[in-house]
């Protein structure tokens, strides 16, 4: 299980954050738990891209 927490996330940053996925994608049971702040809707957004764009399974909290 990956557990993420970002405050801000550039484009070179959400493309090397893929990279990552990707390495994760092979393995059984992977998980992102993708936490944002409750009013982030950008954050929130950017974890559901790189969502769209892997296999692994995500899942968002908003704290």
């Amino acid at each position: 299980m990956l557990v993420t927490r970002f405050e801000y996330v550039n484009t070179a940053t959400q493309r090397e954050l893929l990279n990552i996925l990707k390495l994760l994608e092979p393995i059984a049971g992977a998980k992102v738990v993708w936490q944002f702040l409750e009013d982030d809707e950008d954050m929130e957004e950017c974890g559901q891209e790189l969502a769209q764009l892997t296999s692994v399974a995500f899942e968002f909290q908003a704290y």
